[in-house]
């Protein structure tokens, strides 16, 4: 008997091993595979062109802790490929550093150079971990870049755009960088939650304000319009900003705030008109600019 109940014994002693050797494998699989799903492996280096640069932002740092290097162009830009040629073969960056590039010729990412008011390339955007826009560059000048990504990779803000005209309208060198970057941040954001149809808070609004007090254009008017519905805004979209530029990047919202029914009325003949005079050559379709490529 007391031979039968330590058999019984030691079975139920076997037993209970093999279970806990079975529910630890099962266990250490399944923390393995979900880990293995959580951790995405981010392509330091994509170059497809098929993504925006909102979607770079939002999944490739949805963990905000990458820095992003965005190349804006199009696809018959030679020197973009060119720059992107050079970056994949830089030395010493930091392993947090992502490669990304746009083109600017789809609809979705089109904004890009209406924010920066600009139709040559390319044009090197680079954010921080928090999606901030701490660096620019104009053109394909790898001393400049490598000049940039020195300074923004260590946490400082970084603004060349080869000495031109800031917004293509601004005395350059009556502009720091500081105010340089820190408004086109004022833009990006405010262009990023008008278009998840997010309002802007009291300060945000503010800032946006500020910045189309200060140097105002085409782009940040838009968006102040589109959150405030200003009419004294609308007026000043179509009869301010018309220069070659303008026509050139901005006839697309342009068209699309004609056709609003803010810009119609009905005449006492019920005739429909648009209260504001639309100029010639933005009826006309005609475009006297067209994009162009920076030299080295």
């Amino acid at each position: 008997m007391l031979r039968l109940n330590s058999d019984l014994f030691l079975e139920k002693v076997i037993y209970f091993n093999v279970m806990i050797k079975i529910f630890t494998y099962v266990f250490f699989l399944f923390l393995s595979v979900s880990c293995a799903k959580e951790k995405k492996v981010i392509a330091k280096f994509d170059f497809q062109e098929n993504r925006t640069f909102t979607e770079f932002l939002e999944k490739d740092n949805a963990d905000r802790s990458n820095y992003i290097v965005t190349i804006l162009g199009i696809s018959k830009c030679d020197l973009c490929g060119f720059v992107k040629e050079k970056m994949a073969s830089f030395s010493g960056l930091p392993p947090n550093v992502l490669f990304r590039s746009v083109d600017l010729t789809k609809s979705e990412n089109k904004w890009l150079e209406q924010l920066l008011r600009e139709f040559s390339y390319p044009l090197i955007l680079i954010t921080n971990p928090q999606n901030e826009l701490v660096g620019f560059v104009k053109g394909a000048r790898l001393n400049v870049l490598k000049e940039a990504f020195q300074n923004t990779f260590n946490k400082r803000i970084f603004f060349d755009d080869g000495k031109g005209l800031f917004l293509n309208q601004y005395e350059a060198k009556e502009v720091s960088s500081a105010v340089k970057i820190d408004f086109l941040n004022t833009q990006i954001q405010s262009y990023l939650d008008y278009e998840k149809k997010e309002s802007l808070d009291p300060d945000e609004l503010d800032r946006l304000r500020k910045s189309v007090n200060a140097y105002p254009y085409f782009f940040n008017t838009y968006l102040l319009y589109q959150f405030t519905k200003e009419k004294e805004l609308l007026d000043q979209l179509f009869r301010t900003y018309n220069a070659n530029v303008d026509q050139f990047l901005y006839t697309g919202l342009k068209k699309n705030l004609i056709s609003t029914e803010e810009l119609q009325f009905i005449d006492s003949w019920g005739r429909s008109w648009s209260w504001i005079n639309i100029p010639y050559n933005l009826a006309k379709g005609s475009h006297p600019i067209k994009r162009r490529w920076l030299s080295r």
